[in-house]
Order: structure tokens, then C-alpha cells, then sequence
């Protein structure tokens, strides 16, 4: 999460890719995720395999509006984009 324009991440990847570029892009907000955990930012959590969604919902805040399931491989740029 940028505090001020001095903590730029500079894109180093291939920038001529444009289907890499959104990937690449969500693996950078997931690393800045895992390093500050930011409270009002979308929670990337990942489960094990057997989770039952009877599991999941008593521990979701009440203030949340949305809820994404997504079923991939983890890691997975893919789901984090």
C-alpha cells in the first residue's frame, strides 16, 4: 500500500504481454497484501482443500457486502487478479 510517491514498486516485467501484465500486476497487490495487511483492503485468505462453506460463513464480518469464492490451484495469479 503506497504511503506517498517515494514507495513506487517498479514493473519489471514484460510490459509488451498484455496478457501477463494483469497477472503480474495482481502477484504484486497479493505480495504488498501478505506484507502489510491492510484493513480495508480485500481479504486474500486461501483455505485447504476440504473447506465447507458452512465453515466459512460464521466467521465472515458482518460488515461485509461481498463474497468471492474462487476454486483454483494456490498459488494462483489468476484468482488473485
Amino acid at each position: 500500500m503506497s504511503t506517498s510517491a517515494n514507495d513506487a514498486v517498479a514493473y519489471k516485467g514484460n510490459k509488451h504481454n498484455l496478457n501477463e501484465v494483469a497477472l503480474d500486476i495482481a502477484q504484486l497487490v497479493y505480495n504488498d497484501w501478505i506484507y502489510r495487511r491492510p484493513a480495508e483492503w480485500p481479504n486474500f485468505q486461501s483455505s485447504d482443500n476440504y473447506v465447507r462453506l458452512e465453515d466459512i460463513l460464521p466467521i465472515i464480518p458482518s460488515s461485509t457486502s461481498l463474497l468471492a469464492l474462487i476454486v483454483e490451484d494456490n498459488p494462483s495469479r489468476t484468482a488473485w487478479a
